[in-house]
């Protein structure tokens, strides 16, 4: 009986001991689930700014869109220099203001010449900053280009009325070659 004792004896110490440590794995399992939670809550109620080229012919666009769960404060989109001013030069200025409020699901399109695009060898860079409510910095930098496009030498479908503004363009053009003929005849003449 006496090492029956005994035995309670050294459970009782050591169960001290277990208690503890099983107390401490306790709590650091709770303070990784409590960053854990803290992190994901960050994530449901922060901005994401996504961007996506839209290849097409004549016109391809570049689609800015807000699909996180929270609007997006002081938005800016630098575009690369060289590379946007060799492909729409009059476009570069109009996309380097800030827009103080982006809200969830707003989409902004920028349109390029997808002739110049494919010409180009060079990515298109843009660098978005933007804050979230809480005033926490968001910085990215997203290349985009033609390249996949080119190496599958895709075609792109005809727009609907393209060649009936082709054959208007011509005649246009002849309208004009015709009213530069006149005016050089009426010079002669004077």
């Amino acid at each position: 009986m006496s090492e029956f004792f005994e035995l309670l004896d050294g459970l009782n110490k050591y169960s001290s001991l277990v208690l503890m440590l099983a107390t401490l794995v306790y709590v650091y399992f709770t303070y990784k689930l409590t960053k854990e939670t803290t992190k994901l809550r960050e994530v449901e109620t922060s901005p994401f700014i996504n961007v996506k080229l839209v290849p097409e012919q004549g016109f391809s666009k570049i689609f800015v869109e807000n699909i996180g769960n929270a609007p997006a404060y002081k938005l800016t989109i630098k575009f690369e220099e060289e590379a946007f001013k060799s492909i729409k030069s009059d476009l570069y200025k109009t996309y380097m203001s800030e827009i103080s409020y982006f809200g969830v699901g707003q989409v902004l399109d920028i349109t390029l010449r997808t002739e110049k695009l494919l010409e180009s060898e060079e990515d298109i860079v843009l660098n978005l900053i933007y804050y979230s409510n809480d005033n926490r910095k968001f910085n990215e930098i997203i290349h985009l280009n033609f390249k996949a496009e080119k190496n599958l030498v895709v075609a792109y479908p005809k727009k609907e009325y393209e060649s009936e503004l082709k054959i208007l363009t011509k005649e246009i053009e002849k309208v004009g070659k015709n009213i530069e003929t006149l005016a050089c005849d009426l010079k002669g003449t004077l």
